[in-house]
């Protein structure tokens, strides 16, 4: 069962734009110091002071920092998410905004500073914790349906018939909870474990390969996905222990600088 994850970081950046894969859940960044600059998929990026929220995306992240930050960055997979923010996770459907946009948000992000490093994760646990009293708790098929969606369940239809309802009826669950349709979810978790598997003993050998064990139509399936998903490559998502015979020929642009865009609000 996929379980939070939170750990305290500091961010060292001269402006690069790196490219996110859209995460199999929940991102929490709270942070101080200098401000990041995030975006969704060919979007502008932003500024986020004090941190910032992606919530259950159909597309890649862009983030961006110039100078330092610092503080918790939280990690929660969907079927978690969904006993912390409630329906509230609808709302941050393809959206990346900053952290105090969410309620309680602001206070917590004046706190961390003050807070010795050693207690920010306790810090944040606690308001997280405190989060899921606030509203009614998610199904248990809808929980269920999200769990088994993140351990790679291998269809939508085969979900449907393991939770024994219709492909309608889980389509309405997951999306009332996430804002995002099964097969969206499905397809990020997908990539996600194409990506855990990477430099394992059972990394696949080619890109025929990945897209067969994973459950890919074919190789330009999985290369769509990836560039929609990662902004990236199969190759460049995965590496170059991965043998590029049959990679889609295009590659990705030169990530531009964004020191003019963010450094007059530092």
């Amino acid at each position: 069962m996929a379980r939070a994850i939170l750990r305290t970081f500091s961010d060292d950046r001269v402006g690069q734009v790196d490219l996110e894969l859209a995460p199999a859940g929940v991102l929490l960044v709270i942070a101080f110091g200098d401000p990041y600059g995030v975006g969704l998929g060919d979007q502008p990026l932003v500024s986020a002071a004090h941190g910032f929220v992606v919530g259950p995306q159909s597309r890649h992240g862009r983030s961006a920092l110039v100078g330092t930050a610092e503080g918790v960055q939280v990690d929660l997979p969907w079927s978690v998410a969904a006993t912390i923010f409630g329906s509230e996770m609808t709302d941050l459907a393809d959206r990346a905004v900053g952290f105090p946009e969410l309620s309680g948000g602001a206070e917590l992000a004046d706190r961390l500073p003050e807070t010795e490093v050693r207690d920010r994760r306790r810090l944040v646990a606690d308001w997280l914790h405190a989060r899921t009293e606030s509203h009614d708790a998610p199904t248990p098929l809808g929980v269920r349906a999200l769990q088994r969606i993140e351990e790679g369940v291998p269809s939508v239809g085969a979900l449907a018939a393991e939770l024994g309802c219709s492909r309608g009826h889980l389509h309405r669950v997951v999306r009332s909870w996430t804002g995002q349709s099964p097969s969206t979810l499905l397809r990020v978790s997908r990539l996600h474990h194409l990506v855990a598997l990477s430099g394992t003993e059972r990394s696949p050998r080619s890109l025929a390969d990945a897209a067969m064990l994973l459950g890919y139509a074919d190789h330009p399936h999985l290369c769509h996905e990836t560039r929609q998903l990662a902004g990236r490559t199969p190759t460049q998502l995965l590496g170059r222990d991965i043998d590029a015979s049959d990679a889609d020929p295009g590659d990705l642009t030169t990530s531009q600088r964004v020191a003019a865009v963010l450094g007059s609000r530092a």
